[in-house]
């Protein structure tokens, strides 16, 4: 199970790092609050997936994950098309060091929140 485990940390590092990129051009990270339910969705495929699909947990798990994800993530989403950039990420980006605003965002927001999605999805990632 720990090679699921670290491969599963890699493969959302790789997904944040990705995310990263997109939000260069708009100068806005705030969508990433979207898709940290999203996250747990593609952790739980992943580690299905790489535990040998199909399980017993993966049939009660991924459905009601995919469930919850989808429906926060929708909300999440909408909220951001509406408001725009959240005010807690300007400020962030505010008191970027040496106005490095993407380097930034980079390190403490996408990989940050790609490693406690990790994290905080372990339950998840093991029930599958």
């Amino acid at each position: 199970m720990l090679i699921v485990y670290l491969l599963n940390l890699g493969f959302i590092l790789l997904v944040m790092t990705g995310l990263w990129t997109l939000s260069i051009p708009r100068r806005d990270p705030s969508f990433i609050d979207s898709v940290w339910p999203l996250g747990f969705v593609l952790l739980a495929v992943s580690s299905a997936l790489l535990a040998g699909w199909p399980l017993f947990g993966s049939s009660l798990v991924l459905p009601l994950v995919t469930l919850w994800g989808l429906r926060l993530a929708t909300h999440l989403f909408l909220r951001w098309r509406k408001e725009g950039l959240d005010r807690r990420y300007a400020d962030l980006m505010a008191k970027a060091p040496g106005g490095r605003v993407h380097l930034f965002n980079l390190v403490a927001v996408f990989l940050l929140q790609g490693s406690l999605l990790w994290l905080v999805a372990l339950p998840v990632q093991h029930a599958v």
